[in-house]
């Protein structure tokens, strides 16, 4: 990951792979059978600090 082979490295943020594509599947079957799906769908993330993060 280019993240942790940058300097320095970069902070980022980590979202389960497999609960974002399982949102995505229920919102296209949504579409597809004529509802509407939502616009904007928050999901929880995981900060992963790295030294691009100092102390304020």
């Amino acid at each position: 990951m280019a993240s942790r082979e940058s300097h320095p490295s970069l902070t980022t943020i980590h979202q389960e792979t497999p609960l974002r594509a399982k949102t995505a599947i229920k919102c296209l079957e949504a579409m597809r059978d004529g509802a509407e799906c939502e616009t904007e769908i928050v999901l929880p993330v995981e900060l992963i600090k790295r030294e691009s993060t100092g102390e304020l």
